[in-house]
């Protein structure tokens, strides 16, 4: 389908972040030309900027959305600057057959798929601890350890994501 809630849900499972975040991503935050969304620290868990290096998927997915809309946030919802709601990638994935008809959420809502890119990225070998969780946006190590690990491991991340983006994709 070419909706918002197809393109928020395709950037919520590409790019491993959480469902509020890509629904209140906005514009502003996002350089095309350094391909890179900064994520502000009051819509981050962990309370720390995020960044998210964006592959060629994630940039086509935001193109549209940054055409389609003249609103700050990439994807508004019906009500006056709020975003769509997180209910919108429930129902689209009811709507797809994977909610159950009985209200059991079961398995799969659209947070699963960041345990999915967790448990794909561990298993497939290529890419180490602290890059897999920080692409997660979790804190690495002790206090200690992030003291002085002060690298953003951008590039590396962008690799993680570029192999994880062909493998859905």
């Amino acid at each position: 389908k070419d909706t918002d809630g197809n393109r928020a849900l395709q950037l919520i499972i590409l790019t491993a972040c959480r469902t509020t975040e890509v629904l209140n991503a906005q514009r502003s935050e996002i350089d095309i030309v350094k391909r890179i969304w900064q994520i502000p620290p009051d819509r981050i868990k962990t309370r720390k900027e995020h960044l998210v290096p964006l592959t060629e998927a994630m940039l086509e997915i935001i193109n549209v959305q940054m055409a389609r809309y003249q609103s700050d946030l990439l994807f508004p919802g019906t009500r006056f600057k709020k975003p769509l709601s997180t209910g919108t990638c429930l129902k689209l994935m009811h709507d797809l057959g994977y909610i159950n008809h009985t209200g059991s959420k079961g398995h799969y809502v659209p947070h699963g798929f960041r345990a999915t890119f967790s448990s794909w990225a561990f298993e497939n070998g290529a890419h180490h601890f602290d890059v897999i969780e920080t692409c997660l946006g979790h804190n690495v190590g002790n206090d200690v350890h992030r003291a002085y690990q002060r690298s953003t491991l951008l590039d590396r991340r962008l690799a993680l994501l570029n192999n994880w983006c062909a493998m859905v994709t």
